[in-house]
């Protein structure tokens, strides 16, 4: 049997040179618009470890506990290093987001190594050669920007490949191609404005602050609430923005300092082995060699000194300068509040993005939903999706997309890397069954951001004839459709039914699974034809209320199921409720 040559990415310039057979070690490394460069060669692609979502909720509860015990380890670490003394709800704060996603993005990039290594009967590979500190982030908000990148990945999957089979395979090593940055001027243009406008901004935000009152940023609130929210207050009107740390020198003094600090014991297996080594070299710069430089900066940005609360919906994942001054303030008192920024909150069994703002959260403020956790507190959507005024006439079909990178990140009850196109399999299904009359008033909505999938490309190649939208605000198309089709569990779906428009809703149990508590609700709008289980039943309602899609979607049964899910999952915004929480703490 012919040997086979492992590739790890899309990167070709790690491809074979001549007529090898090829293993992929995933759907990701076969671009939909490179397969006249791939489909010439005699391949093999692996199969996804996490496709047994069986185990891919055991390995979840595995690494959950590993994440535990490694922030412990770290947290004591660093406040060695740094010479400090912060317990490890600080820490959870500051690198809970970047150790939680590097624990899971590893542990998915060995399973794989180690799957395709012990299935295939593998010789040789390439390898790109490429600086030690290449792959190193300077902030959380790199770390995401590098995990959806290839050449990222390629280079964490050298790292492993030669930690683990550097003696069993035949690497060439060659060099990368030289990257040149033609945007320079532009970018030195743009962080000049910015500098200005943050100078502005901070400016003005130091004219009146009063330290016993409430901070916001990324509030998720419009500009116009959370203005007045701050007069009722009585507290000057301020508007604080992300700012990105500092790019400090890598010190190999420091990161030498942290391995041996976080060396390996006896009890540890194969993988966690290679992590502790793993995470002195890749840790941010902002959590080790830029820590000491963000205590300076409260001074600088005005930021309180004593806020009462501390109120944001996305600033605790990937602003580290944000969570660096968070996690100090609730160490001295503050509260920190935050608001739910997603549609499927309160519905999966599990979700590391979801559990970790919950656990640093003195208050968590969900759309409605609650799970028995006493820092979950019910509030409501405060971006106002109401009822609005629909076009009866209109024969429009909206059909909506989503997409998940192609390489995983950290896990929830989504589809996880390239499950994406098994489940996009399922939209492109649900399409073609459809009778032609319906299938002419599909508009298609492909989702905002394209990974890599090629998806436009993929849906023209396969439905030359297919209307794409994706210019118009997702909101306001619903009600200039006849009905919405929905094929994921997220915001839109939760949009749209608050608006009284007609919705359906189709996704497989197998990649979006659902909470105890969440199916019983679900099945709410199952029993009313809103949402199911497969794209078969979806296309077969959708022919079945053609003709009478109003008549369906007015009637009581449907309106009572409607009205009932969104009471516990998009409530009606009620500003009083916070202004009472905030004024009284």
């Amino acid at each position: 049997m012919k040997k086979l040559f492992l590739v790890s990415t899309p990167l070709q310039k790690t491809w074979p040179d001549n007529n090898e057979d090829i293993i992929f070690l995933g759907d990701w490394c076969t671009s939909y618009s490179k397969k006249h460069i791939w489909e010439k060669f005699n391949y093999k692609t692996c199969h996804y470890h996490w496709d047994d979502r069986k185990k891919l909720l055991s390995d979840y509860s595995y690494l959950d506990k590993l994440y535990e015990k490694l922030l412990s380890q770290l947290a004591n670490n660093l406040n060695e290093i740094h010479l400090v003394n912060h317990n490890k709800d600080y820490w959870r704060i500051f690198i809970g987001p970047w150790l939680g996603n590097f624990v899971q993005v590893i542990f998915d990039r060995w399973q794989m190594i180690d799957y395709a290594l012990k299935k295939y009967d593998i010789d040789e590979c390439k390898l790109l050669i490429r600086p030690k500190e290449y792959s190193i982030p300077l902030d959380m908000t790199e770390f995401i920007e590098f995990y959806l990148s290839d050449n990222w990945n390629e280079s964490i999957y050298t790292k492993l490949i030669i930690r683990k089979a550097s003696n069993k395979l035949k690497i060439k090593y060659i060099k990368p191609d030289i990257e040149l940055d033609n945007q320079a001027e532009k970018k030195l243009i743009k962080s000049s404005i910015k500098k200005i406008s943050l100078f502005l901004i901070n400016l003005y935000n130091s004219l009146s602050w009063s330290d016993n009152s409430s901070f916001f940023i990324s509030s998720y609130l419009p500009k116009s609430s959370l203005f007045s929210l701050q007069f009722y207050l009585k507290q000057w009107p301020t508007f604080f923005f992300k700012v990105r740390p500092k790019r400090i020198n890598i010190s190999s003094k420091k990161r030498n300092q942290l391995k041996q600090l976080i060396i390996s014991s006896d009890q540890d297996n194969e993988f966690e082995k290679i992590l502790k080594d793993m995470i002195s070299d890749e840790i941010p710069i902002t959590y080790l060699e830029g820590y000491k430089a963000l205590s300076k900066f409260e001074k600088k940005n005005k930021w309180p000194s004593t806020p009462k609360n501390i109120f944001t919906a996305t600033a605790q994942y990937d602003d580290d300068v944000f969570k660096f001054w968070a996690a100090q303030k609730k160490q001295e008192g503050s509260k920190l509040i935050i608001y739910q920024h997603g549609g499927n909150f309160g519905m999966m069994p599990f979700s590391f993005h979801e559990e970790h703002q919950i656990k640093v959260a003195d208050i968590f403020l969900s759309w409605g939903w609650k799970n028995g956790n006493p820092k979950v507190t019910p509030l409501c959507n405060l971006n106002n999706f109401g009822e609005v005024s629909r076009d009866h006439k209109s024969n429009k079909v909206l059909l909506i997309q989503t997409l998940m990178p192609r390489y995983s990140y950290h896990l929830w009850s989504f589809p996880i890397s390239s499950q994406t196109l098994k489940h996009d399999n399922c939209i492109q299904l649900f399409y073609h069954n459809l009778r032609q009359d319906i299938k002419k008033e599909i508009v298609f909505r492909p989702y905002t951001q394209d990974f890599g999938w090629d998806n436009i490309l993929v849906w023209k190649d396969k439905f030359p004839n297919i209307k794409i939208s994706n210019k118009e605000k997702l909101i306001n198309l619903y009600a200039k459709s006849k009905i919405s089709v929905h094929t994921y569990n997220a915001t839109s779906f939760l949009e749209s039914l608050s608006q009284n428009t007609p919705t359906l809703m189709f996704w497989s149990p197998i990649f979006w699974e659902l909470n105890d508590e969440a199916k019983k609700d679900f099945n709410l709008l199952k029993d009313v034809g809103i949402f199911h289980e497969s794209e078969e039943s979806a296309s077969i309602f959708l022919e079945l209320i053609w003709d009478n899609t109003n008549e369906w979607w007015d009637s009581e049964e449907t309106q009572n199921a409607r009205k009932k899910f969104i009471l516990k999952y998009n409530d009606i915004a009620d500003y009083e409720m916070l202004k009472k929480l905030l004024k009284t703490g």
